[in-house]
């Protein structure tokens, strides 16, 4: 079975929102959509479920879902501020969507209790919410959100309230859980490396509008638009000329996978400056973060832009912050784009 997104606008008073969004999720299959605050990512959730109007198709297995009410479509969602009932114990947040459902005490006591035990929090049925860290409380309402056995479920920024150490640990394990459980998911954030971590596929939304729908790596390394560029957190665009093959930096010459003619835009990616005592560039080391035997570093390319850098750590000689290196840059990982007018 597959959730179907078509041709989906949502408009507020005069102002449309979002515009011929369209995409597909699978039994099983995690989407992330992607975008900047105020792209409209959260209200396409919404519409999903059900609460808030739109036009255009949200359909389960090719039957069509806009006059069904939100509660009968069979869609769970976890919100980002959790929406936990503080007064109710961990065991009674869990059961209430089974409680919905008219289910026998004993069959929401047994659910509720194997959905702790998958997230991890056997022996908190009766902690209450408030002596819960954040990451707990993630867990509590991924369980209440599950219980009701959705099959589509949707996820507004899960992990944007948490540190950076326990949401990577927590992408990777609430991913798991998903998987295991064959549950359709969409999940929106506004950051890559979640979005990278968690989906099988990424939607890169932007201002409304889809700019690139793939595979987390065909989304990095080579992105549809400037925007999903900025996006993804990639240095500003180079003015530069491209003709018979190649694009001309000025300080350096790379090909042209697209064949352009005249100005363009070049972007470069985080990995395509490489250092290595070789290389026919110069640059200046700014900035060194050690990664075990790698390093990440801010380089300056001499007559050249600032731009991060990757190497084995044993392989660059003093690379130290001030001191000049060598490298090359890959051609692989230049983006090139065609001059808006």
């Amino acid at each position: 079975m597959t959730l179907t997104v078509r041709d989906l606008a949502i408009r507020y008073d005069d102002r449309e929102v979002v515009s011929a969004v369209a995409f597909d999720v699978g039994d099983g299959e995690i989407v992330a959509v992607l975008g900047a605050s105020g792209s409209g990512k959260s209200t396409i959730l919404r519409a999903i479920a059900g609460l808030v109007p739109a036009q255009g198709v949200v359909a389960w297995g090719g039957n069509d879902l806009s006059t069904v009410a939100a509660y009968r479509r069979g869609i769970g969602m976890m919100f980002q501020d959790h929406a936990l009932f503080g007064h109710i114990d961990v065991v009674g947040n869990v059961e209430f969507g089974l409680k919905m459902q008219r289910l026998s005490r004993s069959v929401r006591r047994r659910t509720a209790r194997e959905l702790l035990a998958l997230v991890g929090l056997v022996g908190f049925e009766r902690r209450s919410i408030a002596s819960m860290s954040g990451g707990e409380q993630q867990r509590v309402a991924l369980a209440r959100a599950l219980a009701p056995s959705p099959r589509v479920l949707l996820l507004d920024e899960p992990f944007g309230a948490l540190d950076r150490v326990l949401r990577e640990r927590l992408v990777i394990e609430v991913a798991a859980i998903l998987r295991a459980r064959k549950i359709a998911t969409v999940v929106v954030t506004h950051d890559h490396n979640e979005a990278f971590a968690i989906a099988d596929r990424v939607v890169v939304l932007n201002a409304g509008r889809v700019e690139q729908i793939g595979s987390p790596a065909s989304v990095w390394s080579r992105p549809a638009s400037l925007a999903v560029c900025e996006l993804l957190g990639f240095a500003p665009p180079l003015r530069a000329r491209a003709h018979d093959g190649w694009v001309d930096l000025g300080w350096a010459r790379v090909a042209d996978p697209g064949s352009h003619v005249g100005d363009v835009d070049v972007v470069l990616r985080p990995d395509a400056f490489v250092m290595a005592d070789d290389g026919p560039l110069r640059a200046e080391v700014l900035t060194v973060v050690p990664f075990g035997d790698r390093m990440q570093a801010t380089v300056r390319i001499v007559g050249g832009p600032v731009t991060r850098a990757m190497a084995d750590a044993d392989s660059v000689s003093q690379a130290d912050p001030g001191r000049e290196v060598r490298g090359s840059v890959r051609g692989d990982a230049v983006l090139v784009f065609p001059v808006v007018t």
